[in-house]
Formats: structure tokens, C-alpha cells, sequence
């Protein structure tokens, strides 16, 4: 899960936030064989017309929505700039290490004393560069997971906002390689969903 984007992490946490909404369905749905062979053709019409169900599609809405937009741009400088950085750091270790092994090379340590204590500065800054870069990528992860929070957050609760006058029995989401495997356009709210959404972001940013 580490190497998944923003978008494709937060589109699973969603769906297995989601998914049980499946689950209930079919149960509710199929889960009563002996009731469904008395009255066959009654029992499914009655099932289905009580299920007012809607589906959002996670990664389209998250591609369209402004504040994901944006949040995946700084954290993608910020990403970059670290990076850049740690490059930077490496290539000045690599070059006194080089150094260092030239000077050997040439008997350029009066002593072999000093030679040593050279050689254990260096592992000396070897370790501090890879626990830097540890920790440079923990903080990464970090950030990710908040941005993530931040926007599920924001999309659940406008959907319990908007399912206020809409009345659905289940919103589910629906993301590539999810559990969903259709769903019929007439229940998909998702550009209803994203243009409320980004109108709340303008709003805001005004």
C-alpha cells in the first residue's frame, strides 16, 4: 500500500468503509430462500423497490474536486522538494566518500590512526543520511494519511448533508477494481456530488 497514489488510498478506505452496504443488500435482498420460493415474484419486486440505493464514483471525484486537486499538488512540491534535498545530501556524501578513498589510495594519512578516524566520520554521516531519510519519508506518510483523513472527511459529510433531502438508503462508492462491478447511471450522484463539493470550495476561497 505504500507505493498506491493519494487518490487510489483513499478510493480503498472509502470502499472498505463502504462495502458493507453491498453486503447488507444482498442479504436483505437474497438472504431469505424460504420467504422468496412462497411468493417469488412478489417478494423481488418488494425488495428492490424499497432499496433506494445511489453509487458516487470515488475516482473521478477525486480527480474533478478542488480541494483534492490541491492538496495533491503540495504535497506533491513538498515530495519533490524533499527528495531534491536527500539528492543533494547523497551526492555530497558519495563525493567525500570518494575523496576519502582516494586520499587512502595515495597515502595521503600521515597515520593510520587518522585514516580510521576519517573512515568513522564518514559512517558516522552514512548513518545520520539514511536516518534522516527515514525519517523524511515517515513524515511523508504522515502528511499523506492526514490529507487523506482530511478529505474523506469532507466528502462523507457532505454526502450525510446532501442525503438529508435526498432520503438514500445506501451511498456507496464505486472505484476501479472495487466491489461494486455495476451500477445502473440512473444512481450514480457522483457529478451532483462533485459539483456541490467544489461549489462549497469556491466559497471558501473566495
Amino acid at each position: 500500500m505504500k507505493n498506491l497514489s493519494p487518490i487510489a488510498k483513499l478510493s480503498i478506505v472509502i470502499n472498505a468503509v463502504l462495502i458493507i452496504a453491498i453486503a447488507v443488500f444482498f442479504y436483505l435482498q437474497f438472504g431469505s430462500t424460504e420467504k422468496l420460493a412462497e411468493k417469488p415474484v412478489e417478494k423481488v419486486v418488494e425488495a428492490t423497490s424499497s432499496m433506494q440505493i445511489a453509487y458516487v464514483n470515488i475516482d473521478t471525484l477525486l480527480l474533478n474536486y478542488k480541494l483534492s486537486e490541491e492538496l495533491n499538488d503540495e504535497f506533491a512540491k513538498k515530495q519533490e522538494k524533499i527528495k531534491n534535498d536527500l539528492e543533494r545530501k547523497a551526492q555530497k556524501f558519495q563525493k567525500e566518500a570518494s575523496d576519502f578513498q582516494d586520499k587512502v589510495k595515495r597515502g595521503g594519512f600521515l597515520t593510520q590512526k587518522r585514516a580510521e578516524e576519517e573512515q568513522q566520520k564518514l559512517i558516522e554521516k552514512q548513518q545520520k543520511l539514511q536516518i534522516l531519510q527515514n525519517d523524511l519519508g515517515n513524515k511523508l506518510l504522515a502528511d499523506q494519511q492526514e490529507m487523506n483523513k482530511q478529505l474523506y472527511n469532507k466528502i462523507t459529510s457532505f454526502i450525510a448533508e446532501y442525503n438529508e433531502s435526498h432520503k438514500y438508503k445506501f451511498i456507496i462508492s464505486n472505484t476501479t477494481g472495487g466491489a461494486l462491478l455495476y451500477g445502473d447511471p440512473d444512481c450514480n450522484i457522483t457529478n451532483e456530488v462533485l459539483f456541490g463539493l467544489n461549489a462549497i470550495y469556491d466559497e471558501d476561497h473566495k
